[in-house]
């Protein structure tokens, strides 16, 4: 086998093992195998020497990272569903310019609205469609109302839990000297489960990158966890 560089990150292709939804990624910043288990020396004769070293409980996680957000890993790490074209009431804040007392609200609220006055004081304040009343309140004002949003909607569920996914990595390997592109490295696991961390933080200038980890389950009655395939590389 010739040795090879080895410098990109991988695509990745994840089947959810349930349905046959297919998610596919070329945007990956890290696409990363880690292998564990645990050793225990065993030891006998004089000097209670090691005379082997036991191994058991092999481990394989995968770590994926993208650069780009979509709302499949955080589905895939809570085993939800989306529904499409969703309606919910989530409360909206802006800041509004007082004209002759009144305030006009740029989308359409549901119920009354609330707003700060010149004391600091939070005031509720009914809407009717078009411009609001405000009293004592000059200038700007911040106002808070809720509003009906039509979308994507997902919810996260006490009872629900992460399926099983098949994931398949690609990458490419250099012949180091020449460094042209010979080969393709496939990795393949057929059985994944979430661990169902995740972390999403909203932070200002800072894009979010979900990242999602799997743990590779052996199969029942097998020993197989997955496959690693070095082919020559097809452009």
């Amino acid at each position: 086998m010739q040795n090879l560089v080895v410098m990109d990150t991988a695509d990745v292709v994840i089947e959810d093992n349930k349905t046959g939804e297919v998610f596919a990624s070329t945007t990956m910043q890290l696409a990363g195998l880690s292998g564990t288990n645990a050793t225990e020396e065993l030891r006998g004769g004089i000097a209670n020497k090691v005379l082997a070293i036991l191994k058991t409980d092999k481990t394989l996680d995968l770590t994926l990272r993208d650069a780009l957000f979509n709302t499949f890993y955080l589905r895939a790490a809570q085993g939800m569903e989306i529904e499409a074209d969703g309606t919910t009431t989530v409360t909206y804040a802006e800041t509004l310019s007082v004209v002759d007392g009144a305030v006009t609200p740029t989308r359409t609220p549901v119920g009354d609205i609330s707003y700060v006055n010149d004391a600091g004081e939070t005031v509720t304040a009914v809407a009717e469609g078009g411009a609001v009343t405000v009293a004592e309140t000059t200038g700007q004002t911040k106002v808070y109302y809720d509003v009906d949003v039509t979308g994507d909607t997902m919810t996260f569920e006490a009872d629900k839990f992460s399926r099983n996914y098949k994931i398949t990595l690609r990458t490419i390997a250099y012949d180091p000297a020449e460094m042209s592109v010979e080969k393709e490295i496939f990795m393949i696991f057929d059985n994944c489960s979430p661990t169902g961390d995740f972390d999403m933080s909203f932070e200002a200038g800072t894009a979010i990158s979900p990242e999602i980890t799997f743990s590779v389950l052996a199969p029942q009655g097998g020993n197989e966890m997955g496959r690693l395939i070095i082919a020559d590389y097809v452009a």
